[in-house]
């Protein structure tokens, strides 16, 4: 849970660490699932949380946002 910050890297870190987990157990590659995390990294950072907002939680949803995005690209 974490205040109004500006996420950085280091904030980041263990959720990006535990999405790239999550992807690897499903089957994703590893260069794959790091690009990913790279990705939503990128979209987060320098963002400001809210207050009772928790990173892995946040991480998820732009992890599905960056999902959306992709399978939308593809149909496309």
């Amino acid at each position: 849970i974490t205040g109004k910050v500006n996420l950085d890297k280091a904030d980041l870190e263990p959720a990006l660490k535990g999405l790239k987990d999550s992807l690897m157990t499903k089957n994703v590659a590893e260069e794959i699932a790091e690009k990913l995390c790279e990705s939503v990294a990128a979209s987060l950072e320098g963002n400001k949380m809210g207050s009772f907002t928790r990173i892995s939680s946040t991480v998820k949803v732009y992890k599905h946002i960056l999902f959306s995005d992709i399978i939308r690209n593809v149909i496309i």
